[in-house]
């Protein structure tokens, strides 16, 4: 009797546990199907999917679809995905992961588009052999159509910054959260980790020099009565420039009126604060420049009135503005004031010369620029004058110059036009016509650089030599003494021309024909009593080849002796080396004694 009871208690047990079984099966599908999510096991060995009851009534489809064949469930795989959550299953299972998600799109039991996600986890052998992947699948449409709705707003809100340059914060008083938005890596890239907390990371990054402004701004309440405010300040770019910011937002209170939150925006203004520094450095520029500049109306008269317009004409700005300019300056046109004003309006400029007088009645004819501009819709005429006595004295000269310049290359033409005749009379064969007629028109051209570079009034004795023997030979080798003389002109060519045919001479024949030989020039001015002031120059050659006394002249000895009028040459061709000087009057300014 004992045993039967025994036996009836045990089996009561069991079927309390089945019971107990039962319930938590049921209470685990009903929360299942209620959060639209359903399990399922893949076993590798055999190749089989099993699938939860609630399976089908989850996903929307007949029992009989899911089949124990892996591939069975595809069906309601967006197709664009199936190749992905394959490639990312694999992936997971090959690196011997236990765990992975995959989101997928397919649809709902409605045959609506919904979106999936299933979490799942590999069981592994000892070697690490997956032999089944357990995992359940829920419908996550709602969570990611939140998800969608939620990055759709950071996207705008992201957008609307970037749009409008902006930066948008959100400071929680009482929580002590600072929130910045992405325009602080876009406008002054910075990260928001590398900013101290709160509103002290910011204040670090202002300048300087706004610091008290702000302060005193903030003492006397700068917060409007709508609870909105604006600042305009300087913060640091983490390059290390400034950038002007306008900082515009609200404060929101609690019922006692204490501040608890504040939101705004900073907006890079560096561009407006540059233009305006500009337009306040033109319109400075504009008043104290030396050029006459005039803004008028056609009916209220003088509004603008500069510096130069001072000078020019007399007025003082007091006395000119509201005068009408035309009758203050006894302005004659070459047409009358209303077609004036029509080709203007048509055109929007105008250029011509106008006759007017000063106020102290002096007549002036100037050049007048006139401009057509308009602002807020009205037309006012800007006007700038040039004195028209400076252009023709300008012209003036330029033609003199033109003159001058025209009758210095006609001289330089006649003299290259002597040395080329002279040349290929003198020169026995090509190759000697060439090297010397070459070194000549080199002597040519250095002697009218050193005259271009005092504006052709003289050349200067030392820099002549240098430049026109340093082309020639190591100028080291030649010793050069003398004080600044001022060659003048007619004499800067004929003096390059000498130095050539001696350097020239030197290095076929003379001194510098060998590695040793060396050569002295030198000159002085001297004055005699009874005669002009007179330039003495010397050539001397040491340790060349013996001289002897050349048995023919040739071009270059008629263009030493002859090229200077009224000048004295010797030569003396001595053993130890060639001497040569020359001597001429030179301008009582040329040089020192």
């Amino acid at each position: 009797m004992s045993e039967v009871s025994s036996e009836s208690l045990k089996l009561k047990d069991h079927l309390q546990t089945a019971s107990a079984l039962d319930d938590s099966d049921l209470r685990l599908r009903m929360a299942t199907q209620a959060a639209d999510m359903f399990a399922w096991e893949m076993d590798f060995a055999l190749g089989q999917i099993s699938w939860a009851g609630n399976a089908a009534s989850v996903i929307g489809c007949s029992p009989d679809r899911l089949t124990n064949d892996p591939a069975s469930g595809a069906f309601f795989v967006f197709p664009d995905d199936r190749d992905r959550i394959n490639a990312e299953f694999e992936t997971a299972l090959l690196k011997g992961d236990e765990g992975y998600i995959l989101d997928f799109r397919g649809n709902d039991p409605t045959g609506k588009r919904a979106h999936w996600r299933s979490h799942g986890r590999f069981i592994r052998d000892v070697s690490g052999k997956a032999i089944r992947a357990l995992g359940v699948t829920q419908n996550v449409t709602q969570q990611k159509l939140i998800e969608i709705d939620l990055l759709a707003s950071a996207e705008r809100l992201t957008t609307a910054e970037q749009a409008a340059g902006a930066l948008i914060y959100d400071y929680d008083l009482v929580t002590g959260q600072f929130w910045r938005g992405k325009g602080l890596t876009r406008l002054l890239g910075w990260l928001p980790e590398e900013l101290a907390p709160g509103p002290d990371g910011w204040a670090a990054l202002r300048h300087p020099a706004d610091d008290e402004r702000i302060k005193a701004m903030q003492q006397t309440d700068y917060i409007g009565p709508d609870n909105h405010y604006v600042l305009e300040y300087r913060v640091r770019h983490k390059r290390g420039h400034y950038v002007w910011m306008l900082d515009s937002g609200r404060v929101f209170r609690n019922a006692q009126g204490t501040i608890v939150r504040v939101a705004g925006a900073s907006i890079d203004i560096s561009a407006r604060k540059s233009t305006e520094a500009n337009s306040s450095m033109q319109a400075n520029l504009i008043d104290l420049s030396f050029e006459p500049i005039v803004v008028w109306h056609p009916t209220r008269g003088i509004v603008d009135w500069n510096k130069g317009a001072e000078q020019l004409y007399g007025y003082l700005k007091a006395e000119a503005l509201g005068r009408v300019s035309h009758e203050l300056l006894h302005s004659v046109y070459p047409m009358t004031l209303p077609l004036l004003l029509q080709q203007l309006s048509e055109t929007k400029t105008w250029t011509g010369e106008i006759h007017q007088r000063t106020k102290l009645g002096q007549k002036l004819i100037v050049e007048s620029r006139q401009q057509l501009i308009e602002i807020d819709g009205d037309a006012f005429i800007l006007e700038t004058s040039h004195d028209i006595s400076e252009r023709r004295e300008w012209e003036t000269r330029q033609k003199m110059y033109n003159r001058e310049l025209a009758h210095r290359v006609k001289n330089s033409f006649a003299v290259l036009q002597s040395i080329l005749r002279a040349t290929l009379k003198t020169s026995p064969n090509p190759e000697d016509f060439a090297e010397a007629f070459s070194g000549r028109l080199q002597s040519l051209v250095t002697a009218q650089d050193v005259l271009t570079s005092a504006n052709w009034k003289f050349a200067e004795l030392g820099e002549l030599a240098r430049k026109q023997l340093a082309a020639l030979v190591e100028i080291d080798r030649i010793a050069i003494t003398g004080p600044e003389v001022r060659l003048a002109a007619e004499h800067s060519v004929p003096v390059a021309l000498i130095f050539n045919e001696l350097a020239t001479n030197a290095i076929k024949y003379g001194a510098l024909s060998n590695a040793k030989g060396t050569i002295d020039l030198r000159w002085h001015v001297q004055k005699p009593d009874d005669g002009p002031r007179t330039l003495f120059i010397t050539w001397r050659e040491h340790g060349g080849p013996a001289v002897q006394t050349p048995t023919r002249r040739g071009f270059g000895s008629t263009l030493i002796e002859k090229s200077i009028p009224g000048s004295h040459v010797e030569r003396q061709f001595n053993t130890s080396g060639l001497l040569f000087t020359i001597e001429f009057p030179v301008p009582e300014d040329a040089g020192p004694d």
